[in-house]
């Protein structure tokens, strides 16, 4: 995100603070080896799934429509 942002105005600007919250799962979801309690507050609650995953379906929905303008 850092490359487009110093490209131009990104369509992820305005999700850029969501996107970085998505980042404590990264470790937990790309190693499912990884020790319970890698976060600082222990697991993924329930309501932190269901955010994430809203803001990975507002991702998606932008970077789908950036594609379709290429």
């Amino acid at each position: 995100m850092d490359i487009i942002s110093k490209i131009g105005k990104s369509p992820f600007d305005n999700l850029k603070d969501e996107i970085v919250l998505l980042d404590r799962f990264y470790i937990l979801t790309r190693y499912p080896n990884a020790l319970p309690g890698t976060l600082p507050e222990g697991l993924p609650s329930e309501k932190d799934a269901i955010e994430s995953l809203e803001i990975a379906k507002r991702v998606f929905e932008i970077a789908k429509k950036e594609m379709e303008l290429e």
